[in-house]
C-alpha cells in the first residue's frame, strides 16, 4: 500500500495512548495531550501510526502540533504528504492561520510555505497555550502560514 492511500484518521478514545507513545518514541511533548486535541493519523496495514500530528484549535486561528513521521517512513516525502494533508484538514476545519513552533524541522516548514515569525507577534491564544508557554523551550522556532 502506498503512502498515498493512506487516509488520514481521528484519534479515538481507543488509540490515542498508542498515538501519545508513538509521540514520546519521536521525542515529541506529550504532556499536556488529551482527548480534546484534535490529533490524526495514518494507519498502516499492520495497524501502527505512520504519521501524526494534530492541531489545538482557536476559531480561526490553529496550533500545528505532534508532527511526527515513524522513522521508518523519513526522508521517503511521507512528511510533505502528511502536512499538506493536515493544511487540508485545518482549512476543512475552518482554520485560516497556523502557527507552529520546531526546535529541529525549521527547513522542512519553510519548504512548506511557512515563514518565521517574532514569538512576540502571535495571536494571545497562541501565547496561552501550554505549548507555547511552557513545553517548548524559548529557543522554539515560531512559524506562521496563512491557509488559502
Amino acid at each position: 500500500m502506498s503512502q498515498l492511500s493512506y487516509t488520514l484518521e481521528k484519534a479515538t478514545a481507543q488509540n490515542f495512548a498508542s498515538l501519545k507513545e508513538f509521540l514520546e518514541e519521536v521525542e515529541l511533548p506529550t504532556e499536556d495531550l488529551n482527548e480534546k486535541i484534535d490529533l490524526f493519523y495514518w494507519q498502516s496495514p499492520d495497524g501502527n501510526a505512520v504519521a501524526c500530528g494534530g492541531f489545538e484549535q482557536y476559531g480561526e486561528i490553529g496550533l500545528l502540533r505532534s508532527v511526527a513521521i515513524r522513522p521508518g517512513q523519513q526522508k521517503k516525502g511521507t512528511g510533505s504528504v502528511w502536512v499538506s494533508r493536515l493544511m487540508e484538514k485545518a482549512s476543512e476545519m475552518g482554520m485560516q492561520d497556523l502557527y507552529l513552533l520546531t526546535t529541529t524541522a525549521e527547513g522542512f516548514f519553510k519548504k512548506m510555505g511557512f515563514e518565521n515569525q517574532d514569538r512576540e507577534s502571535v495571536p494571545q491564544a497562541i501565547k496561552e497555550s501550554e505549548e507555547f508557554s511552557s513545553l517548548c523551550p524559548s529557543t522554539a522556532v515560531l512559524m506562521h502560514k496563512k491557509l488559502s
